[in-house]
């Protein structure tokens, strides 16, 4: 698991049923565009994410469609055990990793949790 699909699968874990753009992902996590639709196709491929084209009339909108991506139960499941293993919640953390910055601290995993 490389440091930008955790930062990719910790934004999506923060609200696991909100479907987001891939350009939207990539803004709010960091990480690179041309990064994260490669991890985000690896996702769908492993069953993680589900996606799905926007409702909306590219002629109205003046833009082509964009896809949704959302985490799927597995993917809620697999996001949360992994992140687990990489992260260490701190005593202020519900069961959704928040978006703000410093609520989960990285860990050498040489640490005891």
């Amino acid at each position: 698991m490389t440091a930008a699909s955790l930062k990719l699968l910790r934004l999506m874990a923060s609200d696991p049923e909100a479907e987001r753009y891939g350009l939207d992902l990539a803004k709010k996590s960091g990480v690179q565009h041309g990064t994260t639709y490669p991890i985000l196709k690896r996702l769908l491929a492993a069953g993680w994410l589900e996606s799905r084209p926007e409702e909306v009339d590219p002629a109205e909108a003046g833009r082509p469609r964009q896809r949704l991506y959302r985490l799927t139960a597995l993917g809620e499941r697999e996001t949360l055990r992994v992140l687990a293993e990489h992260y260490v919640a701190l005593p202020d953390t519900r069961r959704h990793m928040p978006d703000r910055p410093g609520a989960w601290a990285p860990v050498p995993r040489s640490v005891p949790t």
